[in-house]
């Protein structure tokens, strides 16, 4: 599929289209769940995660709760429209009163993990409305094996859907959410350095030591 990218949206702000919104664009759609008047539970502020909570926002979500490792981490995914955030490693009863509250007690509608560690994505399940879906894009890389209660997934006819990549609707939602949110959300700031291509090492380099969301490299 091939789109023509928007004259006005500098190619730092469109590049990431082409993987990671269109991928968590692909989530949503595999979700099958009406994201306006939804609660949202997104784990992982990285930028698919970052492109989730803005996804889910921008859709209409009433809330979107938003869980990191790291408060700089979660301090831009307020940006980026989360209406709570929680840090992994603070008392996990903290993360449950924050979905008890902002759900009325009922659990998120849709959990998106987007880091692939195991115990996220079971901490995605635990936290699901009766009915609710889970959708799990991060699980790219080998992980420890999660243990299911079968039972458990059928009484509360709990959804579980593997996302890998992306369709070319996709692309096209993507590349329209983008170029309608472009004021919306600082994208932009997403990519914190730029380089040359004869110092596309370096820029691998970089973006390993900085843990940048993204780091270009322009030809």
């Amino acid at each position: 599929m091939i789109l023509k990218v928007p004259d006005a949206l500098p190619d730092t702000i469109a590049c990431p289209v082409n993987c990671a919104t269109a991928t968590v664009a692909a989530g949503f759609r595999l979700a099958a769940l009406p994201v306006g008047g939804a609660s949202v539970l997104v784990i992982g502020a990285g930028m698919l995660g970052l492109m989730a909570t803005a996804m889910a926002r921008s859709g209409g979500a009433r809330e979107v709760i938003v869980c990191d490792v790291q408060a700089d981490r979660l301090e831009q995914a307020k940006r980026f429209g989360a209406t709570r955030v929680f840090r992994v490693g603070d008392a996990p009863e903290t993360l449950e009163g924050i979905i008890v509250q902002a759900t009325d007690g009922r659990g998120a509608d849709l959990a998106m993990d987007l880091t692939g560690v195991a115990d996220a994505m079971e901490l995605s399940l635990a936290h699901l409305r009766v009915g609710g879906v889970c959708i799990w894009i991060g699980a790219v890389h080998p992980s420890r094996p999660i243990p299911l209660d079968a039972e458990n997934l059928v009484r509360r006819m709990t959804k579980i859907v593997g996302v890998h990549n992306y369709a070319p609707e996709d692309l096209a939602t993507a590349l329209a959410f983008t170029e309608s949110n472009v004021g919306a959300y600082p994208f932009g700031e997403l990519v914190s350095q730029s380089f040359p291509l004869e110092q596309a090492n370096e820029a691998f380099e970089a973006a390993q030591a900085s843990g940048a969301y993204r780091v270009a490299i322009k030809p």
